[in-house]
């Protein structure tokens, strides 16, 4: 089937309704005892520039402060927090603060902010302060947020860079959160869903995230090489996990067809004969508990639907080459393509399964691989193109190969003067 098919298929199948969060992970500086900080001077007339907030070196609880700077950096701009200072002990560890305090409290539209243990300073982080890892996640937005010029996104994201001295590095991860809008989300959709990004994590998502010729950075988690269920078939066994149960069995019949990688099809037969969509999420997680680049988090109630994590990705958002957006537009688009019927979903699959067989037949570079792979999800040629650019600079000496993610100074901001400028 052509590609212009595909990409009608894939436009036909795009009415979904789904919201996307995110989590953004920085670090915030700390002076040094016995070290004199020397400021830019405060007197001039541009309210604009400003001394970044550092904290202070004979703070006793630095990580409070910090947390308590941001919470205040959000809560000028009109924004709800909750501040976590333990991530372990959540429930219990979770103060909210308001923006609004005459209307009824909703957590749901809270920015959540707390410490994050995984982002930490590297060898050539500038070394004049202590640097504290920090995780801010979104509430849910809207698909129209992301084209939104004044989004509260970038506002936010504009005001910690403007308020807190910042460093970002190869530690620091970009997560997008997808959450379809139409509840509930059944467990079937939820193995459809996990079956298209398996099928497309090898030549596509490990392909667009950050990699170095091909190998991707330690961050990445794939589902083939970190999942449970990879762990219980081993390549070239084609081995069954338990007997099948017959209605399920009838299910995956309808949905997956036969591939041509057929240690994939043993691990796709595992996601398709769970029964529950814990199972399912636990069986995307490491044997060690930690989640996999594609993670699902289930609902808290019936009426809810689960959330699909996408952790492939860092945050980089430097001036051209931020691929934020590019990440959040892929995520809704897979999930989107899970809107088609039983056989239409099979026969897509069997398509992508195809188009991946040839690539090596072919020996297609690397980069229309992935691109003819975004065709099918409705992204085009003109869509893929700058994000092309951004993916080249991970290979090593480039702009965003590890070690020199790592020697980058303190984060700009000029961006996010530009759209104060227009709001004040």
């Amino acid at each position: 089937m052509s590609h212009e098919h595909l990409h009608r298929s894939s436009i036909e199948h795009s009415s979904l309704p789904v919201a996307y969060s995110l989590e953004i992970e920085f670090l915030v500086a700390q002076e040094l005892p016995g070290i004199h900080y020397q400021y830019a001077s405060d007197g001039t007339d541009d309210s604009l520039v400003q001394q970044p907030w550092v904290c202070p070196a004979e703070e006793p609880d630095p990580y409070a402060a910090i947390l308590d700077e941001c919470k205040e950096l959000l809560i000028k701009n009109d924004q709800s927090v909750a501040i976590c200072e333990d991530p372990s002990a959540r429930e219990t560890s979770t103060v909210y603060f308001f923006n609004d305090v005459g209307s009824h409290p909703d957590d749901t539209k809270c920015w959540t902010v707390e410490p994050s243990v995984t982002t930490y300073a590297k060898r050539h982080s500038p070394q004049t302060y202590e640097w504290f890892g920090v995780r801010l996640g979104s509430p849910p937005f809207p698909e129209s947020e992301l084209k939104d010029e004044d989004s509260a996104v970038k506002w936010v994201l504009g005001a910690l860079r403007l308020g807190l001295l910042i460093h970002v590095n190869s530690t620091c991860r970009f997560n997008v959160h997808i959450k379809p809008l139409r509840a509930p989300f059944s467990l079937l959709s939820s193995k459809k869903l996990t079956t298209l990004v398996w099928v497309l994590e090898k030549e596509l998502l490990e392909r667009v995230a950050p990699n170095s010729y091909g190998l991707p950075f330690p961050h990445v988690r794939t589902l083939e090489t970190c999942s449970r269920i990879s762990s219980l078939v081993w390549h070239g066994s084609g081995g069954r996990c338990r007997p099948e149960d017959p209605l399920r069995a009838a299910i995956m019949e309808h949905h997956l067809p036969n591939l041509h990688n057929k240690d994939l099809l043993a691990r796709l037969r595992f996601v398709w004969e769970t029964s529950s969509l814990a199972e399912l999420a636990n069986g995307l997680t490491g044997t060690n508990g930690e989640p996999a680049s594609f993670a699902i988090r289930p609902a808290e109630s019936p009426s809810d639907s689960p959330t699909f994590e996408f952790r492939y990705a860092l945050w980089h958002p430097y001036s051209q080459l931020d691929a934020s957006s590019y990440w959040i537009e892929l995520s809704m688009r897979l999930l989107k393509a899970t809107a088609r019927s039983a056989d239409k979903f099979k026969q897509y699959i069997s398509q992508i399964d195809h188009l991946v067989e040839g690539f090596s037949a072919n020996n297609m570079a690397p980069a229309d691989r992935w691109k003819t792979l975004l065709s099918t999800l409705g992204l085009s040629e003109e869509w893929s193109t700058p994000w092309e650019m951004i993916i080249d600079q991970y290979k090593n000496g480039r702009q965003l190969a590890t070690r020199l993610i790592d020697k980058q100074s303190f984060l700009g901001q000029i961006d996010e003067l530009k759209i104060y400028e227009r709001k004040m």
